[in-house]
């Protein structure tokens, strides 16, 4: 990744001084909410194009608050670079859902929801950091498009704790090799099961590159742009099952989500402006290897029955200020 960040300011000052363009920059910084739920997926390998889900973990994100600064160069030919960050305000941050179906490994034909529980979410970490090149070519009359390369690195990480769950009983066809469990049932306060203090901890460390493209419009002292990108992640994700004393790590990778985002700014003057903006990230189910080990142990292994997989959607709305040099 650091030599992503390079490589953008390496080439962009390169043509600048080749071609003895001026340089402009600016400063912006910004606040804002996000929005959104994070799932966290088990699949089991039931055949070689069949994965059948085994856990799925819903992780909200919920009002979280942010903040970044971003600075950006751009010659008058319209090439220009940005470099970014994006830090999140540890909160509460709704709830987290777990669900288990446990009958998949050897009844599949009843393969319910067999376990269910819910506890408070807590927002540990958010961080991003960002860079960027695109060139801005003018079409007609303040209306203008920007192609863009960029890439980021983001880490969120969240606990839960407290709460209550349901499990089914297992039925009594039930053996050590074939276990088949009833449906969990939420009708009886007796049959729920209370938590107290941190259950699970999980961690995305997500490094993503792609493609952008910027379709915009400059009146009077006004702008408005929509811009939507496609990308590729690489993400390392680990939880910690602490009531167990087990954690887990899953190795998603692939191409498939999107961004689409919306800014309005107001030029004040030549130096200053403020704006809104809208953004919303999306990612389809990714999967990749799983592996677990105990709590205290620095080996892992291979499952080679699972996968681990991750799907996100996340809304952000923020304002912004922006000084220019």
């Amino acid at each position: 990744m650091k030599k992503i960040f390079f490589a953008f300011f390496t080439l962009f000052f390169s043509f600048g001084l080749f071609a003895e363009e001026s340089i402009k920059g600016s400063f912006t910084c910004e606040t804002g909410l996000m929005n959104g739920q994070i799932q966290e997926y088990v699949y089991y390998i039931a055949g070689k194009d069949d994965l059948r889900k085994l856990s799925e973990l819903d992780w909200d994100v919920y009002r979280i608050p942010y903040t970044g600064l971003k600075m950006g160069l751009e010659t008058n030919s319209g090439i220009s670079v940005n470099f970014g960050f994006r830090v999140g305000i540890p909160k509460a941050s709704g709830g987290m859902q777990d669900f288990d179906w446990m009958n998949v490994y050897a009844h599949m034909e009843d393969n319910w929801i067999t376990n269910y529980s819910i506890h408070y979410n807590i927002l540990d970490s958010f961080s991003n950091v960002y860079a960027s090149a695109d060139w801005k070519f003018n079409v007609i009359a303040g209306f203008y498009v920007r192609p863009d390369l960029f890439a980021d690195i983001e880490n969120i990480s969240f606990y839960s704790k407290d709460g209550y769950g349901f499990y089914g009983d297992e039925l009594s066809d039930s053996t050590d090799e074939k276990l088949h469990y009833k449906p969990y049932s939420s009708e009886t306060k007796e049959e729920r099961r209370l938590f107290k203090g941190k259950v699970i901890s999980y961690t995305q460390k997500r490094i993503q590159s792609g493609a952008g493209l910027t379709l915009g419009y400059a009146f009077s002292n006004y702008e408005l742009n929509v811009r939507g990108a496609l990308r590729y992640a690489n993400i390392l994700a680990e939880d910690h099952h602490l009531l167990r004393n087990l954690k887990f790590a899953d190795l998603p990778v692939g191409f498939g989500g999107y961004k689409i985002e919306g800014n309005f700014l107001w030029n004040i003057n030549k130096l200053c402006g403020i704006g809104v903006s809208a953004n919303c990230d999306i990612q389809p189910l990714l999967i990749g290897n799983d592996y677990w080990a105990s709590e205290k142990s620095e080996t892992w292994f291979l499952d080679s029955e699972d996968y681990g997989g991750t799907s996100w959607s996340v809304f952000s709305l923020g304002v912004n200020y922006t000084v220019k040099f």
